[in-house]
């Protein structure tokens, strides 16, 4: 009987016990609860809530620098299938008409001297090779078509380098617009290069290194004019040699130093010309090569100059010391900053 009583006055503590605290945790949510709402009546109307858009947080790809996705192999592929092509895929379609204008032409004027080397050159190899049965098509003697032949063929090769000029620029133009656009750096050695290769010394200018300026002019200047020199003594050899047999012919006035009507000498004086002339032709264009390179690594070095002009110096200043024990001090002081 004891035992049950126990029992039942220990269950009924637990039971007492547990709904004290239920009432506890009760009264603590209903004051958590009521602090909440005293926090939430604190909160300003809803009118006057600064709402932020979402719209304003994306990325403003206004200001951004627009990124040139174009591949510059597929430029100068475009543009040697024809010229101007890959400057229409760069995007610059003022050059298109330019570059495709020229060499359009210079491909006509090549075809059209071409024809009339081969015309004359035909003319006369049937002349020298059948003169008994051959009928000419011109009533020119034999030394007035050879001359006419070498005419055709030097204007067939000066068209025909003018368009394989037109058509390498037109490459090179393609490949580096594109290749600037994929790099933009304040001072790019691609502009460098570019520059001078469409006139020399621009790009020397382009890298504030005017002092070579008149370095390249005058390698420039000093190859064209033995070029031209040599040509023309070619020239005149030449033309010496065909009317060698020509009483009239006045070869005092085309060879001045020694006048001389020996076919032999005349082609070999002819043979010495044109191998200066092909050797100046080499030079010429080594320097005009040279003078693209060095444009190019100036423009690489450009701005590592500037850098160390920025945090290299050099400085000598005047030194003197008052000192008491050891006497007076002068001097000078040197200043490295690195």
């Amino acid at each position: 009987m004891l035992r049950k009583i126990s029992i039942l006055f220990i269950c009924n503590c637990f039971l007492l016990t547990l709904t004290a605290q239920t009432d506890g945790l009760t009264d603590s949510l209903s004051l958590e609860t009521d602090s909440m709402l005293i926090k939430m009546d604190s909160i300003p109307p809803t009118d006057s809530i600064q709402i932020v858009n979402l719209d304003s947080l994306a990325t403003d790809t206004s200001s951004a620098p627009k990124i040139n996705r174009r591949k510059p192999q597929l430029a100068i592929m475009w543009s040697a299938l024809y010229p101007g092509f890959g400057q229409a895929y760069n995007k610059q379609y003022w050059k298109t008409p330019i570059y495709a204008g020229m060499f359009t032409t210079g491909l006509v004027y090549t075809v059209r001297f071409r024809k009339d080397f081969k015309l004359y050159r035909e003319d006369y190899l049937s002349r020298i090779n059948d003169p008994l049965n051959y009928v000419s098509p011109f009533d020119d003697s034999n030394a007035q078509i050879l001359t006419k032949r070498i005419e055709a063929k030097r204007q067939y090769n000066m068209a025909l380098a003018g368009t394989i000029l037109v058509y390498s620029f037109n490459l090179l133009d393609a490949y580096t617009s594109n290749l600037i656009k994929q790099r933009e750096r304040p001072h790019s050695p691609v502009k460098s290069a570019f520059r001078s290769a469409i006139i020399p010394g621009w790009g020397q200018a382009y890298n504030k290194k005017y002092w070579k300026i008149p370095i390249v002019y005058g390698g420039l200047l000093a190859g064209g004019w033995y070029i031209r020199d040599n040509y023309r003594k070619m020239n005149a050899f030449t033309h010496a040699y065909i009317n060698r047999n020509n009483p009239s012919y006045p070869i005092e006035n085309v060879i001045p130093d020694s006048p001389t009507r020996d076919g032999n000498t005349l082609l070999q004086w002819r043979e010495n010309s044109r191998n200066k002339f092909e050797v100046g032709i080499i030079v010429t264009t080594i320097w005009y090569v040279a003078n693209i390179l060095d444009a190019t690594v100036d423009g690489h070095l450009f701005e590592f100059e500037d850098e160390m002009n920025d945090d290299l110096s050099f400085n000598i200043n005047p030194y003197f010391e008052q000192n008491e024990f050891h006497g007076n001090k002068l001097g000078l002081s040197l200043n490295l900053k690195f």
